[in-house]
């Protein structure tokens, strides 16, 4: 009896090339990957230091130094006494108010 030999199709040598192929990709990193790493890292960083968001200029949030139907700074949450916001960069008046407003917890 003759011994068989198998011919190898194109499909398997098509296979055989891109499992080859594959491997080598394995051992890289890809663009996403570098991407994804470089866009969480400052996300990471904020995390891991306590840092907070940027201030608010005051124009951006209608600050103005005076109360506006009966709402006022110094009885928002955001508000830092003397003169301080959370959210809003400057100086704030205790009377002021912007659209940030947010009532303070009784």
């Amino acid at each position: 009896m003759l011994p068989v030999v198998k011919k190898e199709t194109s499909v398997e040598k098509c296979h055989q090339e891109t499992e080859m192929k594959d491997r080598g990709k394995s051992k890289r990193i890809s663009r996403r990957t570098v991407v994804l790493a470089a866009g969480a890292t400052p996300l990471l960083a904020m995390v891991v230091t306590g840092a907070r968001a940027a201030k608010l200029p005051q124009a951006a949030v209608h600050y103005q130094p005076t109360p506006k139907d009966g709402k006022q700074c110094d009885g928002c949450a955001l508000f830092i006494p003397p003169n301080a916001c959370k959210s809003v960069e400057g100086s704030i008046a205790p009377t002021g108010w912007c659209v940030l407003w947010v009532k303070k917890a009784a």
